[in-house]
């Protein structure tokens, strides 16, 4: 981390919250994932007073982009294409941008997961491209055609461990050359696609899950970028319980930015505003410590977080904007949710105060915190197929490390580790997909996410 970058950001911060009533200079890309909106609807929910869905409430609060997720061929009602052109006309009578989310998949795509569409199951590695850039381009057709063409679009969704397996597939076993150069073809296929249905209106994005992790950023974007060239914009999600805190995100930011030169983007955050439960469904989030020091699980600590975060991307170069995922997946009467405390609508469906933040047309509450404490917990490969390296950097002690999967079911608990000391554990096939690697050193809590290939 660069501690002149860092008071920068942390004396912007403190200056705007300190002046009521002056609100943060906006970012270019003030973005909200709106997926969820017409099944909230459906199930019975309602946002604000019930008039209008979430939609026109944050583009009142300063929203201009609205982001959509695209599967190739769903369960029906869930994300086809029907769906985004239909929420792609919604967002265009408001005056808003599209970022366009390609999955590539017929349901979620993450680094755990890269389940290629069961039309396209059987075709061969050299056929494969040929079908990416076919259905991206009559994706983009479609939109265009009526009217709404994406001013954003992302090519693949989390894809730090490749896209469309085994064929677009890197990491562990598959960090070969051959692997490399087959993710880079069905990219630069997207890409074309692009080119030739939207030309210079379009901006590509390619999107991994790293956001407080410089090396694992680096790592991919290292291995893709002499195959595939420049990128439009990177695109990163920062969940701190995931992937890390402020710290870590500012320190990622800032060598990315010195690294390639190219604009960066948060695809996707979100923070809670309570621990709370709202209906049965199980939530994604909702321990005391997947909160950050100085943020608690309150509204105000969700818009001082959301605050944070975007102030510390006006300041790196060539930050865009922030992009908050699933705003809008509150619970309804035929509808669960696992993350109606992250939302940007309580539980009654009012708007909530970080909406405004991530508009930039309101403040948060609070000056911010003083930086975390400098322990760092360095963790390599991640990827990983059988064993994980852990090493703790910062002031000395020892602790524990646990492992966890996304749901906080415990894998794995109280493997010792200490400062200054690798640590190698041994994986298992329990352990595939994504898990999280939680470290305690007396009252501190790191947290990273680890992607394990099987």
């Amino acid at each position: 981390m660069k501690s002149t970058r860092r008071f920068v950001v942390l004396l912007a911060l403190c200056t705007i919250a300190g002046l009521p009533g002056i609100a943060q200079s906006p970012l270019p890309i003030r973005c909200a994932d709106l997926s969820f909106e017409d099944e909230v609807l459906d199930g019975g929910g309602q946002f604000g007073d019930g008039s209008e869905g979430a939609l026109p409430l944050l583009a009142e609060a300063g929203v201009n982009t609205v982001r959509l997720r695209l599967w190739h061929t769903p369960e029906p009602g869930r994300d086809d294409l029907a769906d985004v052109l239909a929420a792609a006309t919604r967002a265009d009578a408001r005056g808003l941008d599209v970022l366009l989310a390609l999955h590539y998949s017929d349901s979620w795509a993450d680094p755990g997961k890269q389940t290629t569409p069961r039309a396209w199951a059987t075709l061969s590695t050299e056929l494969l491209p040929d079908s990416v850039y076919r259905y991206t381009r009559d994706v983009l057709l479609a939109l265009r055609d009526q009217g709404t063409p994406p001013r954003y679009v992302q090519l693949g969704n989390e894809i730090t461990v490749g896209m469309l397996w085994d064929t677009g597939r890197v990491g562990g076993a598959f960090d070969t050359p051959a692997q490399w150069a087959q993710l880079a073809e069905l990219l630069t296929q997207g890409r074309a696609a692009v080119h030739d249905v939207l030309g210079d209106d379009a901006t590509v994005v390619l999107h991994i899950d790293r956001g407080a992790d410089l090396a694992g950023a680096t790592w991919f974007f290292d291995r893709l970028r002499p195959l595939f060239g420049d990128f439009d914009v990177i695109g990163l999600s920062y969940y701190p319980w995931w992937h890390g805190d402020l710290d870590a995100f500012t320190a990622t930011l800032d060598g990315l930015a010195e690294r390639y030169g190219l604009p960066l983007f948060v695809a996707e955050t979100g923070y809670p505003w309570s621990l709370g439960f709202f209906d049965d469904t199980n939530n994604l989030v909702g321990l005391p410590e997947h909160v950050l020091p100085g943020f608690p699980a309150t509204p105000a600590g969700q818009a001082d977080f959301l605050a944070a975060v975007s102030t510390t991307v006006a300041a790196v170069p060539g930050g865009l904007g922030v992009c908050y995922w699933a705003p809008d997946w509150i619970v309804a009467p035929t509808l669960g949710s696992a993350w109606e405390n992250v939302a940007l609508f309580d539980d009654e469906g009012q708007l909530l105060p970080a909406a405004a933040v991530l508009g930039g047309t309101a403040v948060a509450s609070e000056p911010p915190p003083s930086p975390s404490s400098a322990l760092r917990l360095a963790l390599y490969p991640n990827p990983a197929t059988d064993i994980v390296t852990l090493k703790l950097d910062g002031p000395p002690g020892c602790g524990t490390v646990d492992v966890v999967d996304l749901l906080g079911r415990t894998l794995r608990i109280a493997e010792p580790i200490c400062n200054g000391t690798p640590v190698r554990l041994r994986l298992a096939d329990k352990h595939a997909g994504l898990v999280a690697l939680r470290v305690r050193v007396g009252a501190q809590l790191i947290t990273r996410t680890l992607a394990v290939m099987p």
